[in-house]
């Protein structure tokens, strides 16, 4: 058992070990409220009921990339504009269109993120 109530029916959550979580395991309530799970939030520092998965569905949406006239520093092919979420904020990048390329070992560091001053990549710099 751990110290920790269960929200709803006030008894200890159990500990149950779990190799997909980073504490190596998850509290879950075994009494009346079976359904009941808080996993620990390194962010928080403390224990959390899971997110809704109506943001989750949210968040894993499909946003068709954009072409830009931006090419690749690796094999010259445009580069896409890439949008997606990070702690909660929306974020753009730019990567190779060519989805078999970015596989390669040659295109991981052929990226560049949106900041104030423009597209910035941690290898090539400003973006020109």
């Amino acid at each position: 058992k751990s110290r920790t109530l269960c929200p709803d029916c006030r008894n200890y959550l159990v500990k149950i070990p779990s190799s997909k979580v980073a504490k190596k395991y998850f509290l879950k309530c075994v009494s009346a409220c079976a359904d009941m799970v808080m996993f620990w939030s390194e962010r928080e520092k403390k224990w959390v009921l899971p997110k809704p998965k109506e943001i989750l569905i949210e968040r894993k949406e499909l946003v068709p990339a954009l072409q830009t006239e931006y090419k690749c520093p690796v094999c010259k092919k445009a580069l896409e504009e890439y949008c997606y979420h990070k702690e909660g904020q929306a974020k753009k990048m730019l990567r190779c269109s060519d989805i078999k390329a970015r596989t390669d070992s040659k295109h991981k560091e052929a990226i560049y993120f949106y900041t104030a001053q423009g597209w910035w990549s941690p290898k090539f710099g400003e973006m020109n």
